[in-house]
């Protein structure tokens, strides 16, 4: 939840991460978001560079402590041709609906940071 509230990547972008496209050692910490064989990303600008916050950051280098005989960032939802975000979704929306207001989806949350990035740079 760290990494998609702060990154606003889409679920699927974030799901099909490598450990490798997480770069922690930076001078500005960040994720290197390119396409994959199992993930394609929605559109060619969806290839990018996106900077960790310091939430972020900390999310990431969990991921990397962990599932260290994988690959992936998410070994659970992603396997070498496919990334399976329907699942993911499913399970965080339900866990979201027992810590939160019931109406709340994870899909609402990468709009939430579109819209404060929105907001931001039109001030």
């Amino acid at each position: 939840m760290l990494l998609l509230s702060d990154s606003g990547m889409r679920l699927s972008e974030a799901l099909g991460l490598s450990k490798d496209d997480i770069k922690l050692n930076n001078p500005i910490p960040h994720i290197r978001l390119i396409p994959h064989p199992r993930r394609r990303l929605k559109t060619r600008t969806s290839e990018r560079y996106i900077p960790l916050t310091k939430e972020s950051e900390w999310a990431c280098m969990r991921i990397l402590e962990h599932n260290n005989d994988s690959i992936f960032a998410f070994p659970r939802y992603t396997s070498l041709d496919n990334c399976n975000a329907n699942s993911a979704s499913a399970a965080l929306n339900k866990w979201l609906k027992s810590k939160l207001i019931k109406d709340y989806v994870i899909h609402d949350n990468r709009y939430s940071v579109v819209d404060c990035y929105v907001v931001f740079f039109i001030i």
